[in-house]
């Protein structure tokens, strides 16, 4: 679909306000970059549609460890400290657990069975993502729902 097309669409039939999804990864982005003076390009690649993606589909929408389901108390962390976020290195937290998570040396702390979850879903990630961050970014296209002879070429509106 093109941009004009998912625009229309956006007013007309479904509005989605994305500026929750966008803040959050703004916050990721930030806290990413004052963690390391390297960043995963992986960060700057992800929209806030694949940011809702992570959220919804992946983690349920629910903290890893309480299952809180307050979403502007919710806070994406890494899993690994070591490793750059990505959304098969991060974890859903409340933001007292994110603390707390954060300043532990050890993860053995977790369950086995809380580990396994979180590294399962690190997997689904891997399998959605992988194909999504490897393409180059989409091609302008032609709408092909418009009238003819009023054709406007867009970009589509999510990767």
């Amino acid at each position: 679909m093109c941009f004009d097309c998912c625009r229309l669409n956006n007013i007309a039939i479904a509005r989605h306000d994305m500026g929750f999804y966008r803040l959050m990864l703004q916050n990721i982005r930030n806290s990413e970059t004052a963690l390391s003076h390297e960043v995963d390009p992986v960060i700057h690649k992800l929209s806030e549609i694949d940011l809702k993606l992570v959220l919804e589909t992946i983690w349920q929408i629910s903290s890893a460890i309480s299952g809180r389901q307050d979403l502007y108390d919710l806070k994406f962390v890494r899993w690994d400290k070591n490793r750059p976020w990505s959304p098969w290195n991060c974890i859903l937290l409340t933001r007292q657990e994110a603390t707390v998570h954060l300043r532990l040396l050890n993860r053995k702390i977790y369950s086995e069975a809380l580990t396994t979850r979180i590294e399962m879903n690190h997997q689904r990630a891997r399998d959605i993502f992988a194909e999504r961050l490897s393409k180059p970014q989409s091609a302008p296209t032609i709408c092909k729902s418009r009238p003819s002879g009023t054709a406007i070429i867009e970009t589509p509106c999510s990767i």
